[in-house]
Order: structure tokens, then C-alpha cells, then sequence
């Protein structure tokens, strides 16, 4: 998603000068992530295992946020009228590794409380008995 940006903005930039490079890398960050649902409406015309199917929309769904963030970042550098990498590596494995968190945390919280909910109707149903 990264390198189409940058590939995009470049391309948009030259084709025309007058755009500045941050407004062009933008352009191309709105343009270039895919759309999870596209995705998956055209991968289920064509027989494919579950778990490919979870890979293309997780993969589709990573190229959303890489494409925010790219955004995110062009909007920054236009604005600061300046650009670091450092800082955007930076902005971009914190935002990637809070991400990866949150899906983590909405995991593995729902299947806690499941297995709660089943030892406690198991211990419950061992009293009926």
C-alpha cells in the first residue's frame, strides 16, 4: 500500500507539476486502499476455502488503514509544509501495533467471557444433577 502511494503520488505529481507533492501523495493514499466489501463480493463468485477468504478481507482491511495513515501523513506534511520518514515509521508501527492490539483485546475478551459463560452453566448444570 506504501510503495502505491508513493508510485501514485509520483505519477499524479509529474503528470501535473502544479500539484504539490503532499496533495498528490493524498490523492493517491484516498485512491489507492481497496474495499474490504469489493473484495469480498468478488472473491465469492469463485470457490475458495474459508480461510482464504479471511486472508484477501484481513489483507484488504490492513490496505484500508495503511491507506489512512498514508493520508493521515501526507495531510501532516502539507500542512508542517515539511516530512520526516523517521517520525512516519514512527506514526505508522504505533498505529499498526495499537491496531493489532485492539483486535487482539475484541478477541480474546468475547472468548474469556464464552468460557466463563460455559464453565458456569457446566458447574450449574453439575448441581442439577
Amino acid at each position: 500500500m506504501v510503495f502505491t502511494v508513493l508510485g501514485g503520488g509520483l505519477f499524479v505529481h509529474a503528470l501535473i507539476p502544479t500539484i504539490p507533492l503532499p496533495v498528490a501523495f493524498g490523492l493517491a493514499a484516498v485512491l489507492s486502499s481497496t474495499d474490504p466489501i469489493a473484495v469480498s463480493a468478488i472473491a465469492r463468485r469463485v470457490p475458495m476455502p474459508p480461510l482464504v477468504m479471511q486472508v484477501l478481507e484481513g489483507e484488504s482491511l490492513l490496505n484500508d488503514a495503511s491507506g489512512l495513515v498514508c493520508f493521515k501523513l501526507a495531510l501532516a506534511a502539507m500542512l508542517a509544509g515539511s516530512f520526516s520518514v523517521q517520525i512516519a515509521v514512527l506514526d505508522f508501527v504505533w498505529l499498526a501495533a495499537g491496531g493489532v492490539a485492539t483486535g487482539v483485546g475484541l478477541t480474546l475478551l468475547p472468548t474469556a467471557l464464552k468460557n466463563a459463560a460455559a464453565r458456569l452453566r457446566g458447574r450449574r448444570a453439575g448441581h442439577r444433577s
